[in-house]
């Protein structure tokens, strides 16, 4: 058996159990989180009188925390008074932080336990070796009175990552990655192991990172055999007796999947789904609004230290917000012994209390209509992080502080050049052109890379005319337009960004310095009223793909 199963068959009493499989299982843990005041409600309606066990449930207000609103605030009172009620031996006011971080801080996360939450990300727990899920209201009310729960029994996706990544990389790039191939279906209703060279040499906030994404895949939950880096945190933290689990050698799993990662580049997840993942030097230009570090994906010690000594002794771009919220009160303290708060504050940064805070679009820096957020969270979709309008981009702590030191979605290896291209435009005094928004709300499913001398080999190629002299005669039709017009990148609410023609995948500029003048994209606002006329050049350009690889859709990059 797996030790997923072993864990199962372990708490439902029983000596094996197989997947597909119904089972009623015992509860060692149960933690409901201040958006699920219904739970309470289901209970009473259920015929609860008493907690089943008052040192195994406890309240978390992370989502609301401080609360932003009179709602939120009655929840948390009614909260409060049930678990004075009950006696609940564990509590975590707004002053605590996120649940998946304060359970572990607290103790009451051990390898071979079973834990639910009413919180989805709760596979984070995989990554001490135990089995954590994601439950609603009905299902912990009927927790809370019997301390049992039903599970069918998942099928088991071994994942298998091999070779270590570049240092500019992190465990969120990588479970991106892993995303971006596996797509959002790809493990509905079972479980995800994650194996291999990579994943034991995996710090405890590494591991959680991998463990608490496995969801995005659909996954029930997550595991990883805990190495001793886990072992070491959990033996510190509670004096409860536990057990490892082992997988049988001779163990099947439903699918294994290898990855080699070596040599990955940072990654990002663009609007607006978390499988819709490339490497940021391929993104393009994105012009970004809000940087945030921070939530169960991005708020822990190590995360904060990186965008930390990124920032170090610089400022944020003028145009751009950087919120930063630790994960926990304990993140937060630590941060501060660190040094790493002043270092972000000195940028320009902004610290607030520690939970989910924007993460869910509840406060804290929630996104207008038209707005571009670049963010260390794990989902994207359209209203995640307030309107529907905005933009979400998902990446690593890395990637979140560099882009907000240039002002755009920026790859964290090419630093020296991010920072050049700034103090350009700022010195040039044409920041506030340049930096106009290009992104007005949802991207298209497909946005396009495209320069002028591209468009013009395109448009071109089945012409009867040199490539060379139509060039030389659209460079002297565009040396007569208006500055602010050769500098405008909106397009269609769409992204249109330089790429190097000689192949790099390095973002650029879409202006092109050459023969001592700036030479603008040629469809800078043409074809934002005719987007039938922007098709047809596309399908153009895709006859000539093969000589001139001019045109580049969205999910090809």
């Amino acid at each position: 058996m797996h030790a997923i199963e072993k864990i199962l068959a372990k708490h439902s009493g029983r000596d094996r159990v197989v997947s597909g499989e119904i089972i009623t299982a015992d509860i060692d843990f149960a933690e409901i989180n201040d958006l699920y005041l219904q739970t309470i409600y289901s209970f009473r309606e259920m015929g609860g009188e008493k907690v089943w066990d008052r040192d195994k449930a406890a309240f978390v207000f992370d989502h609301y925390a401080p609360s932003p609103t009179i709602e939120a605030s009655r929840n948390h009172r009614e909260m409060r008074l049930f678990r004075q009620e009950q006696g609940l031996t564990h509590h975590f006011d707004i002053n605590a932080g996120i649940c998946h971080q304060v359970m572990p801080e607290a103790g009451l996360v051990y390898p071979g336990m079973i834990l639910v939450a009413t919180d989805s990300h709760t596979t984070t727990h995989g990554a001490f070796g135990c089995l954590g899920t994601g439950i609603g209201a009905t299902d912990m009310a009927t927790v809370l009175i019997t301390g049992k729960l039903w599970f069918r029994v998942p099928e088991i996706i071994r994942i298998h990552l091999e070779g270590m990544p570049g240092s500019h990389v992190l465990p969120k790039d990588v479970i991106l990655y892993i995303i971006g191939k596996m797509k959002a279906d790809g493990a509905v209703y079972k479980a995800i192991e994650f194996t291999g060279s990579y994943v034991e040499q995996l710090d405890v906030a590494g591991r959680m990172v991998l463990c608490n994404m496995a969801v995005e895949m659909g996954a029930k939950t997550a595991y990883m055999e805990p190495n001793q880096a886990v072992l070491d945190y959990v033996a510190g933290r509670t004096s409860r007796p536990f057990t490892v689990e082992q997988t049988d050698s001779d163990f099947e799993y439903e699918e294994t999947y290898v990855f080699d990662i070596s040599g990955l580049k940072p990654q990002v997840s663009m609007p607006s789904s978390v499988d819709n993942v490339g490497a940021v030097a391929r993104a393009g230009r994105v012009r970004i609004d809000q940087a945030f570090v921070g939530a169960c994906t991005g708020g822990r010690v190590e995360d904060i230290g990186e965008a930390a000594r990124i920032l170090k002794g610089r400022t944020i771009a003028p145009h751009v917000r950087m919120v930063v919220i630790p994960a926990s009160a304990e993140v937060l303290k630590e941060c501060i012994a660190k040094g790493f708060l002043d270092t972000l504050i000195d940028a320009g940064a902004t610290i607030s209390a520690p939970g989910c805070g924007p993460c869910l679009s509840a406060h804290q820096g929630v996104l207008a209509a038209g707005e571009v957020c670049v963010t260390t969270s794990n989902r994207n979709f359209p209203g995640r992080m307030g309107s529907r309008d905005s933009a979400v981009y998902l990446a690593s702590p890395a990637t979140v502080a560099m882009s907000a030191l240039t002002g755009y979605l920026t790859d964290p290896s090419c630093e020296n050049q991010g920072q050049a291209e700034r103090q350009e435009t700022e010195a040039t005094g044409k920041g506030s052109e340049i930096m106009k928004e290009n992104l007005q709300a949802r991207p298209w499913p497909w946005e396009i890379t495209l320069t002028r001398t591209r468009f013009i080999r395109a448009v071109t190629w089945p012409l009867p005319i040199r490539r060379k002299s139509a060039a030389t005669a659209w460079k002297a039709w565009m040396r007569g337009l208006p500055e602010n017009f050769q500098r405008e990148e909106s397009l269609w609410r769409a992204l249109i960004s330089g790429a190097d023609p000689a192949g790099s995948m390095q973002p650029l500029p879409c202006l092109t310095w050459e023969q001592g003048q700036w030479w603008p994209n040629p469809l800078q606002g043409f074809f934002t009223a005719t987007p039938l006329i922007w098709a047809f050049l596309c399908w153009c350009a895709r006859v000539s793909e093969e000589r001139w690889r001019a045109v580049r859709t969205w999910k090809s990059i």
